[in-house]
């Protein structure tokens, strides 16, 4: 994160902002290497391996978004501008795979995408091992 100057102070907003450019790098560099791995797989199918083992399970995440309220109304307490919160539910789902003869060596994905994508992914990193 680098050395504060004197009197230089970071607020939870600078904290954030930094996460979320690391978790999007992160994203992305899980998704090209995935992608790479399906193209190899399907260029080289010799390496496949006869059985593997998918364990896969689904939820609902429930997510929010903070919207301002049209109103000029402020807070009881904080004298803040008023706001709601848009509830949304997003489908999450997770997975692993691993050789069945080889219990150590496991792969796990957790995505928001259809099943067909993820077991697409999960199969090529599985025969990638």
């Amino acid at each position: 994160m680098g050395i504060l100057a004197a009197g230089e102070r970071r607020t939870v907003y600078w904290y954030g902002r930094k996460t979320l450019k690391v978790a999007k790098k992160t994203v992305n560099f899980i998704k090209d290497k995935l992608e790479n791995i399906v193209k190899k797989t399907q260029s080289n199918p010799t390496k496949k391996t006869k059985v593997i083992l998918l364990e896969l399970d689904g939820c609902l995440i429930r997510t929010g978004l903070k919207v301002p309220i049209d109103k000029n109304e402020l807070t009881k307490i904080r004298k803040i501008k008023k706001s709601s919160r848009k509830v949304d539910w997003r489908e999450v789902r997770t997975a692993f795979a691993r050789p069945f003869d080889k219990k150590e060596e496991k792969t796990f994905v957790a995505l928001m995408d259809k099943y067909p994508q993820i077991i697409q992914q999960l199969q090529a990193a599985a025969y990638d091992r």
